[in-house]
């Protein structure tokens, strides 16, 4: 069971690089104009949300 939670905090670490790489290059646009309109303010803050989910399942489970 640690293995899924390395395996999703990976993915999670991936996605989150990804999603600002793209996002301050432009290469992609959010569409979800709640997220677009976080990402304006706090681009950081906002991505950091990818890593604080998986670890908290490893500490809640």
């Amino acid at each position: 069971m640690t293995f899924l939670f390395y395996y999703l905090l990976i993915l999670n670490l991936l996605d989150a690089a990804l999603t600002y790489y793209g996002l301050e290059n432009t290469f992609i646009v959010e569409l979800n104009q709640l997220m677009h309109a976080i990402y304006d303010i706090i681009l950081y803050c906002s991505s950091s949300q990818n890593l604080l989910f998986p670890y908290s399942l490893y500490y809640y489970y």
